[in-house]
């Protein structure tokens, strides 16, 4: 029978803001709930605390960690290790705090090492009374409304980070479509508790997740010690092929005749590989394909006036 421990750890420091002149790499769809009945009440109280870390480790035992305010000043976390940014709208409200609230939940978070982080449970409770709101998501092959609509794109910001400091990804789902703020296939999507982003710190030394949301722009900064046998992370992606999205017309009389709008743009699916490129003073030491994503297409919808 499987054994399920629970380690507390309570550790309080004072709290001291790292900061980076110069970094090392520039270059939601999000469809259900927490489901309420997915963890006991004592786990649920530190995840709507918003304070839990866990890890994963042999199929027989099943050790999470749970971490609480847990931060370190530029000593414990020297280096910067790897950064991503995206942009987006700001003048999407309802989105924007949604980014701003997913950000804010990962930002300061610690991973010791061997430590697996749920981005799932780092973000949770997702719930109207915890401050998420309503904005676009992917259902069914359809664009709707849902909650904490967006937060996929904090996670997406996550994920790149991630790759550059070339720790394990545990856990990793594509969207249904492609998106734009970033090159596919280099998204990560959430479905939780059914599909969850997680990694697992394989480095020595703990590291840190800076997450800032500002005048359209995300960044997710890595913080740690960097080590002798450190690779540069480099990574490529190509589209395999295209798939066109097809458009359908709505005739409305409602508008002037011959004017047309795009009530839905169209985004085009395919499939596309992502490699990552490991190098060693300059020299390449691997070529791995991390993910083949098909993504099906989003198809347009236009209006066509009819009005004389």
């Amino acid at each position: 029978m499987k054994k399920c421990a629970l380690i507390f750890t309570l550790v309080f420091i004072s709290v001291l803001h790292i900061s980076c002149s110069s970094r090392n790499h520039l270059n939601v769809e999000f469809e259900d709930n927490l489901s309420d009945n997915i963890f006991n009440t004592d786990i649920e109280k530190y995840i709507s605390d918003n304070q839990l870390i866990y890890d994963t480790d042999t199929d027989t035992e099943i050790i999470i960690p749970i971490v609480i305010n847990i931060f370190s000043g530029p000593e414990g976390f020297p280096d910067l290790l790897s950064w991503f940014i995206t942009a987006y709208d700001p003048g999407d409200i309802n989105r924007t705090e949604n980014l701003h609230l997913a950000g804010s939940r990962i930002n300061n978070r610690v991973v010791q090492p061997n430590q697996v982080f749920s981005f799932g449970i780092a973000i949770s409770p997702i719930t109207e009374a915890s401050g998420y709101k309503y904005g676009i998501i992917y259902s069914g092959g359809r664009r709707v409304p849902g909650l904490a609509g967006g937060v996929c794109q904090v996670l997406s910001t996550l994920y790149n980070a991630v790759l550059y400091s070339n720790m394990e990804i545990t856990e990793r789902y594509p969207h249904q479509f492609m998106v734009n703020y970033l090159d596919n296939p280099r998204d990560a999507t959430l479905f939780f508790p059914g599909k969850d982003f997680k990694f697992r710190n394989n480095r020595k030394n703990p590291i840190m997740i800076k997450s800032k949301v500002e005048n359209g722009i995300i960044v997710v900064d890595i913080f740690g010690t960097k080590e002798p046998d450190d690779y540069e992370v480099e990574l490529y992606t190509q589209i395999i092929n295209t798939v066109p999205f097809r458009t359908t017309t709505v005739y409305d009389d409602s508008l002037p005749k011959g004017e047309t709008i795009i009530e839905v743009p169209g985004v085009n699916g395919g499939t596309a590989e992502l490699y990552v490129i490991l190098k060693k003073d300059g020299n390449v030491v691997s070529r791995t394909l991390r993910s083949r994503d098909t993504y099906i297409p989003h198809p347009q919808t236009i209006r066509i006036g009819t009005r004389e």
